[in-house]
C-alpha cells in the first residue's frame, strides 16, 4: 500500500512569498508528488509554509512523527536557525557558483533568498498523516491517533456502480515541460476543473501522465475519472479544460479502464488504446 504525507504546515513571522516561484518549480517531483506553497496574512504579518507530499508508509510515519516532536522543539528549532546561518551562507554560496537555482529557470541569486531569510523565526509547526485508501474504502472522519487518519470499509462501496475511464487532451502548452507545471495542472484538474457532471464525492478526476514534446512544444495528458454514477456521453465533451496560462486543452480519446488497462500510452497514428501496461517476460 502507498501512504500519503497529507500536510506539513509551517507558520513564520514575516512576508516568505517571495519563495513560491521557487517552490512552484521544485514542487511536482513524481517520486513524491510533491506540492508546496506559501500564504501570507498581511493583518497578522505572518507566512504560513504548506507541502504535501505522497512516500512509503515507513518514510511517511517517520517524517511525521519527527514534525509531532519539533512541535515541542521550536525554540530548539529556532536557535538552531539562527546558529545555522555562516553554514546556509556556505551552502547558498556553493548554489551560486554552480548556477543551480539558474536550471530552474529562477532569475533569483541564491543569496538573496539567504539573505531574506536569515532572521526567520517559525512560530507554530504541525503535521498530518493519510493512509492512501482503496477503491472500497474511505478515510475516518477523525484522526485516530497524533493527526494520523486511517482509512475504514465503505460500507456503500458497490464495485457494479463504479465507472471508470481514461481521457486524452493534448494542447501547444508547455504544463508538462516542468515539475511545477506539471503539479499546477495536476492540483487544477482534481480541485479546481469545473466539471458539473463530476465532483467530488461522487465522482473524482486525477492527471496521471503529462508527456511533453520539446520539438513541437505540445503536451499531451491522461485524465483518469472514476464516478459512482454512469458517465454521460457528454460529461466532459462540453467542458472547457485549459493551463495556467489559459491554453486550451483539445479532448482526444476515451477509454473504458476494462478496455484499455493500465491506461493509454502515446504513439503516432494509433487509433486504439495502446496499454501502457508492460508484460512480464
Amino acid at each position: 500500500k502507498q501512504w500519503y504525507q497529507r500536510r506539513v504546515a509551517i507558520t513564520a513571522g514575516g512576508d516568505y512569498t517571495f519563495l513560491n516561484d521557487m517552490l512552484s518549480e521544485l514542487s511536482g517531483y513524481e517520486a513524491h508528488e510533491m506540492s508546496a506553497q506559501v500564504e501570507y496574512d498581511g493583518g497578522e504579518d505572518v507566512s504560513e509554509g504548506k507541502v504535501h507530499f505522497v512516500m512509503s508508509e515507513k518514510a511517511a510515519y517517520d517524517v511525521h512523527m519527527y514534525v509531532q516532536e519539533m512541535k515541542t522543539l521550536l525554540p530548539l528549532a529556532n536557535d538552531w536557525i539562527a546558529t545555522g546561518h555562516s553554514y546556509v551562507n556556505r551552502i547558498f554560496s556553493m548554489l551560486n557558483i554552480a548556477d543551480s537555482l539558474y536550471l530552474l529557470n529562477l532569475d533569483m541569486d541564491p543569496s538573496e533568498i539567504h539573505k531574506k531569510m536569515r532572521h526567520l523565526r517559525i512560530n507554530d509547526i504541525d503535521s498530518t498523516y493519510h493512509q492512501n485508501c482503496l477503491v472500497d474504502q474511505m478515510h475516518s472522519d477523525e484522526p485516530d491517533m497524533a493527526n494520523m487518519f486511517f482509512c475504514k470499509q465503505n460500507d456503500d462501496y458497490d464495485a457494479a456502480t463504479i465507472n471508470q475511464m481514461y481521457l486524452t487532451y493534448t494542447a501547444q502548452s508547455e504544463a508538462c515541460s516542468t515539475l511545477g507545471g506539471r503539479d499546477r495542472l495536476a492540483r487544477y484538474i482534481k480541485h479546481d476543473w469545473e466539471v458539473s457532471e463530476c465532483q467530488e464525492p461522487i465522482c473524482e478526476r486525477s492527471l496521471i501522465r503529462c508527456d511533453y514534446d520539446d520539438e513541437n512544444k505540445e503536451c499531451w495528458i491522461v485524465v483518469y475519472a472514476k464516478s459512482i454514477r454512469k458517465f454521460k456521453s457528454e460529461t466532459f465533451d462540453s467542458v472547457k479544460l485549459v493551463d495556467e496560462n489559459d491554453v486550451e486543452f483539445t479532448k482526444a480519446k476515451e477509454f473504458e479502464v476494462d478496455s484499455c488497462p493500465g491506461g493509454p500510452m502515446k504513439k503516432e497514428k494509433s487509433t486504439d488504446c495502446d496499454s501502457a501496461l508492460i508484460p512480464l517476460l
